[in-house]
């Protein structure tokens, strides 16, 4: 049985959220549960002193779902393992301090503390279970509470990505990984989520659509948008159109009543405005910091259908991601979408899912390409383009990285893998800038 202690993989999972097939084998699961045991117990929740993060949990729990052998596995984790920094050794003695409000306060927002908190949290789990401990540490009322919910969107969402699979694959070792995550991220949209709630007006909803389209019309926004801004969130949206900002976003409501519509809206209009962000004189490719709203908002069926989370707490759940995600579009430069691009796709290697995911099983990166496509079970076509991209990108590889490397210190300073991250998913495709390294779609490297 799973525990806080032991990871215990099931073969049947749970029809609460991404997608998964249905031959999953026990050998599989075995080597799933090793691996993950593994990377916790050996790496850190981030691979650089930036705060980048270690994706080997999100890369195996989705390919596993996906049919991944043992073998295939085992090679996502060598290949990512290399570049991991070693876990902070924790310190049993300080998780127990940590049930003091003021101690947990104290150690909020440091990375080191990683590994007391995740001891703290098995505690709390093991002593009230995982409903209670994720309610009173989430989605509870109190100043505790509160700020953990608001670092709960740090780190581009993957705090709500880790509880996510936690919860799909009810994993209390999983959950108790999530919330010391959660504990350890810096709340990054505060000075956006909280003056955006206190704004909202008392009208109906506008749709993420329209709100899409209002972004990126607004003249007030866009001249907000600077793609040379090191923090083009806070210096640039914030700091230069804030009011804005708030007021336009502010109009995406979700009530209780209608969460489950809102949460497929969000979905559907993410999908839409990430995949369909393409230039017409350039390979397709997508951007990195847009496929986080796909993936983060796949895994909102999981908490809808978690029936020990409070109706209120699932809508104000919907309602931050799809603010956030409206951010995060304007902070990438509102790119216009294509839809063109989807009508007149011809997949390189055309085939049903089945061939789809032995594809994504097999390619070698962080996880990035199988947890972007998985999510896309209702768009063939899309999980086309996906695969075909990231395939393309492997001929152009040396071209692009050195193309990154001459423009920016940040992939001078990362490992030759992540460097292939950076020039795989190009960020801010709303600027012409964002595509500088990406080559024309008429150009080949054999």
């Amino acid at each position: 049985m799973a525990s806080t202690r032991q990871l215990v993989i099931a073969t049947k999972l749970q029809d609460n959220g991404p997608f998964h097939v249905s031959n999953l084998t026990q050998e599989s699961a075995d080597k799933l549960a090793q691996l993950l045991t593994s990377n916790h117990d050996k790496y850190h929740l981030s691979y650089h002193q930036f705060g980048l993060h270690n994706h080997i949990l999100h890369h195996l729990l989705c390919i596993y779902a996906l049919g991944a052998t043992p073998l295939q596995m085992e090679k996502a984790f060598d290949l990512n393992a290399v570049y991991q920094l070693p876990s902070h050794y924790a310190n049993s003695g300080h998780a127990q301090q940590l049930a003091d409000p003021v101690e947990f306060k104290k150690c909020l927002g440091d990375s080191k503390y990683f590994n007391d908190y995740f001891l703290f949290f098995c505690k709390e789990i093991e002593t009230h279970g995982i409903p209670t401990t994720v309610n009173t540490f989430i989605f509870g009322d109190d100043e505790r509470a509160t700020d953990m919910f608001d670092r709960f969107f740090g780190g581009y969402l993957h705090c709500i990505i880790h509880l996510g699979y936690a919860l799909e694959y009810m994993q209390p070792f999983l959950v108790a990984e999530a919330l010391a995550s959660t504990a350890v991220h810096l709340p990054e949209l505060h000075d956006f989520l909280l003056p955006t709630e206190k704004v909202a007006p008392s009208t109906a909803s506008v749709s993420q659509v329209e709100i899409f389209e209002q972004i990126r019309a607004n003249t007030r926004i866009r001249s907000a948008m600077h793609y040379d801004y090191i923090d083009k969130i806070n210096d640039g949206l914030i700091g230069e159109a804030g009011d804005e900002l708030f007021r336009v976003i502010s109009q995406w409501k979700v009530s209780v009543d209608e969460v489950e519509v809102k949460a497929t809206e969000l979905f559907n209009a993410c999908v839409y405005y990430t995949t369909m962000a393409q230039r017409s004189n350039k390979q397709i490719r997508f951007d990195f910091m847009l496929i986080h709203t796909v993936t983060t908002a796949t895994f909102l069926p999981v908490y809808l259908k978690t029936d020990w989370i409070k109706p209120e707490s699932k809508a104000r759940l919907v309602e931050w991601l799809g603010r956030a995600n409206l951010l995060l579009y304007a902070e990438c430069g509102a790119p216009e979408p294509r839809p063109e691009e989807l009508k007149t796709y011809k997949p390189l290697h055309p085939s049903g899912w089945d061939g789809v995911f032995q594809r994504a099983c097999e390619y070698e990166d962080d996880g990035h390409t199988s947890k972007f496509l998985a999510h896309q079970e209702d768009f063939l076509t899309i999980a086309h383009m996906i695969i075909d991209s990231v395939e393309n990108f492997d001929k152009s590889a040396d071209h692009e990285v050195h193309e990154v490397r001459k423009v920016s210190l940040y992939p001078r300073i990362t490992e030759p893998e992540v460097q292939l991250v950076i020039a795989r998913w190009p960020r801010y495709v709303g600027f012409e800038q964002g595509w500088h390294h990406v080559p024309d779609r008429q150009e080949l490297y054999l």
